[in-house]
């Protein structure tokens, strides 16, 4: 019986050792679960929130460098040391957000599970494409040709010629891509 009672005595000793350690465990892991899911999230979101940034930058300053081109051509003619500045200028933007948008446009291929936020912002790029040509008055019927349906601009070739549409659907696609990249989920690194 003095065994018994001595296991008996142990076991209760043991006993809230063994749930204790067992529950830290238990706690500690999820913790860390816990903790690692918030860290991640506000990852994704200081990177979801920097692409944005990014895409917004580079395409409207295009935008306004090409609004600009426009006033000061119809101001001026197409005439005046001023207004090859202006084209000047704005043939550095296009530049500039041009490579800008392809560098973008290789992050969102990597970082995305679905191809739509690529997509999109391509199709923007190619929506400044076609507008800083036409803006310059150049024969660009082969890229509008180039550039034309789905996996471009979405738009068709006559669609293409007018330059409010071109526009709009220029801002309906920046609109589009950053939702995108707003809500489209990551790759996991894990």
């Amino acid at each position: 019986m003095t065994g018994s009672l001595s296991e008996g005595f142990a076991l209760q000793l043991i006993s809230p050792v063994i749930t204790a350690t067992v529950g830290t465990l238990i706690i500690g892991s999820l913790a860390a679960w816990i903790t690692r899911r918030a860290q991640d999230r506000r990852v994704n979101n200081q990177l979801r929130h920097q692409l944005v940034t990014q895409m917004t930058e580079a395409a409207s300053t295009f935008h306004f460098e090409a609004q600009r081109y426009r006033r000061a051509s119809r101001a001026i003619g197409n005439e005046g040391m001023e207004l090859e500045d202006i084209r000047k200028w704005l043939a550095d933007q296009y530049v500039k957000t041009r490579v800008t948008g392809e560098i973008l446009e290789s992050r969102l291929a990597g970082y995305f599970t679905s191809d739509r936020p690529r997509l999109l912002w391509h199709r923007t790029m190619d929506l400044c494409a076609i507008r800083y040509f036409a803006l310059l008055g150049l024969d660009i019927d082969n890229l509008r040709e180039k550039n034309a349906g789905p996996e471009h601009t979405n738009l068709t070739v006559e669609e293409l010629m007018n330059e409010q549409l071109v526009l709009e659907n220029y801002r309906r696609s920046l609109r589009d891509s950053i939702r995108a990249v707003l809500e489209e989920p990551f790759f996991s690194a894990r």
